[in-house]
């Protein structure tokens, strides 16, 4: 009876208790994930009439922030079907982080925060599953045209979307967004010009009036400054 009792009495951890839930439920919902773009030298050829040599190739790095030690990461993706795990010891300064197999394909990762026992509560008593979708190198954003309007979407060096365009079709869309770009541009400046020429005709139309009103101002400076001149010596013979 006695080994009965303890084998279905339930597990009560006392250091698992509400203060402890809370903090953990803040932390683990603190937990982001994000990306960073980093080049990496490479050795190889670059087409198929060179030799070896070095150059630079883009790498994406994950990057999931504000890990604690209470937790562990399963990170799976869409990509190559594994899955990785890491613990709080894996990560740098609250930082775990690993480079993605492609930066040539859109990769969606599935990440599965979990408290684990050490916590002070039972392992996956907290628990979170953060999603996060990879983007792509965009190899359209190597053509010339691009060097005109880096910004417009088509051209972005990272994209979260495929497009089927042929380049005829990309040339006449981003073609269309560098005219767009550039009328834009135009109207802007034609517009601060009519700006600038209103006031200057309008000061010319009315220069006899802006004469008279200086003329008047000026009238009334030296007016002012006679008086005062006046008073002061009025002051000046009163005290003698």
């Amino acid at each position: 009876m006695l080994f009965g009792y303890f084998v279905f009495t339930p597990f009560v951890n006392a250091a698992c208790d509400a203060e402890k839930k809370v903090q953990m439920d803040r932390d683990i919902s603190s937990i982001k994930v994000n990306y960073e773009i980093l080049k990496e030298k490479v050795t190889g050829r670059i087409d198929s009439s060179t030799n070896d040599e070095e150059f630079y190739e883009d790498a994406i790095q994950i990057n999931i922030i504000n890990v604690t030690e209470d937790f562990t990461i399963e990170v799976k993706s869409d990509y190559d079907k594994t899955t990785r795990r890491f613990t709080y010891k894996d990560a740098k300064d609250g930082i775990i982080s690993f480079k993605s197999p492609t930066n040539k394909k859109i990769v969606n990762y599935s990440i599965k925060v979990k408290s684990v026992a050490t916590s002070g509560c039972r392992a996956e008593e907290v628990t979170r599953t953060l999603y996060f979708k990879q983007p792509r190198y965009n190899y359209l954003s190597d053509y010339a045209i691009c060097e005109q309007i880096p910004e417009y979407y088509l051209c972005e060096r990272y994209v979260d979307y495929y497009d089927d365009l042929t380049l005829g079709e990309f040339n006449e869309k981003v073609t269309a967004a560098i005219e767009k770009q550039h009328k834009q541009k135009e109207e802007e400046e034609k517009a601060n010009r009519k700006w600038y020429e209103k006031i200057t005709d309008y000061i010319s139309e009315n220069k006899t009036t802006f004469i008279i009103i200086g003329g008047v101002l000026v009238a009334a400076v030296v007016a002012g400054t006679t008086v005062y001149v006046i008073k002061r010596r009025r002051d000046v013979i009163w005290k003698r």
